[in-house]
């Protein structure tokens, strides 16, 4: 919810969230991305599940996202606790990618 947030607060609200079918984001099995969705929906954005493995690659191609090499420069950074994981993000990743 955070990260959206910030993206939000850096690019405005977005008509659709395009998401990749992974479990975390079945809200019959994971509370955080039901409150999310809620969320979404009082902003007036749509929440689309994708799928497919080639829409996942859809929505990482479209937000320049880099989710499979991400866990693989935090490694290299040495990155292993949460919160240096969000400083990481912060102050590193999201500004190099979203601005």
């Amino acid at each position: 919810m955070k990260v959206i947030q910030k993206i939000i607060e850096l690019k405005g609200i977005f008509n659709v969230l395009y998401v990749d079918g992974a479990g975390i984001y079945d809200s019959s099995r994971h509370l955080e991305f039901g409150q999310l969705a809620r969320a979404c929906e009082a902003l007036g954005m749509q929440v689309i599940v994708a799928q497919s493995a080639e829409a996942k690659g859809r929505v990482e191609r479209l937000f320049n996202t880099l989710q499979d090499r991400l866990c693989v420069e935090m490694r290299l950074r040495k990155i292993e606790t949460p919160s240096a994981a969000n400083d990481y993000l912060q102050n590193e990743f999201l500004p190099h990618h979203w601005s």
